[in-house]
């Protein structure tokens, strides 16, 4: 079986960010991080209602994207 951690970086090392949107938005913690996730996720699964109320479905996705590489697929220095 493989870590959330494992599958998220499989799934942005394979262009699938959605999945990986999914995954991360089902984390149960309540950090900045995780809104964003969980926010990016309503974002594909309903974007005309994000429009309706006033936010930029892409740009989230985008920024969700962006945050889900700095902190999954960082390479680390040893």
């Amino acid at each position: 079986m493989q870590s959330k951690t494992s599958t998220i970086r499989a799934a942005l090392e394979a262009g699938d960010t959605r999945r990986a949107v999914s995954i991360a938005s089902k984390f149960h913690d309540r950090s900045e991080d995780t809104k964003l996730f969980k926010t990016a996720q309503d974002c594909y699964t309903n974007p005309s209602f994000m429009r309706q109320v006033g936010k930029d479905p892409a740009a989230i996705i985008a920024q969700a994207q962006a945050r889900l590489i700095e902190r999954f697929c960082a390479v680390t220095e040893v």
